[in-house]
Parts: C-alpha cells; sequence; structure tokens
C-alpha cells in the first residue's frame, strides 16, 4: 500500500475543503431541523478558524443557503 505524504499547507486545504463541502451539503438540505442549524453554526466556526475572512465571504456569496443559515 502507497503512502502519500501532504504537506501541513496541503492538510490544512484538505481540512478546509472536508468542512466546506460539509457545510455546502447540509445547507442544500431542503428540511434542517434545530441540530442542523447548529451543526452548520459549529461547522462554520471550525472554518472561520482555519479559513481567512476573504475565502469565507467568497464561500458565503457563493452558496447564498449556507449565508441564510450563517448570518
Amino acid at each position: 500500500m502507497a503512502t502519500i505524504a501532504l504537506t501541513s499547507e496541503q492538510q490544512l486545504e484538505v481540512v478546509k475543503r472536508v468542512i466546506a463541502d460539509d457545510l455546502i451539503q447540509l445547507s442544500l438540505l431542503p428540511e434542517k431541523d434545530a441540530a442542523i442549524c447548529d451543526e452548520i453554526q459549529t461547522l462554520w466556526y471550525a472554518l472561520e478558524y482555519y479559513m481567512n475572512q476573504k475565502d469565507r465571504i467568497r464561500l458565503l456569496e457563493t452558496w447564498p443557503q449556507l449565508a441564510d443559515i450563517i448570518l
């Protein structure tokens, strides 16, 4: 089995993409109960830690469904 070594920068990019993908998937659900909204908020707080403000704003502009929940 092959091992893939990622730099710390690459690892950070993977983390940001996974969190953003989860946020987008949850925001696109047709019905969101309180637990899903809480999960979206939790993931957003994590993304605030890993992603700069410019990229977070771009994410909200690209996915208005997410902005409706976060803002």
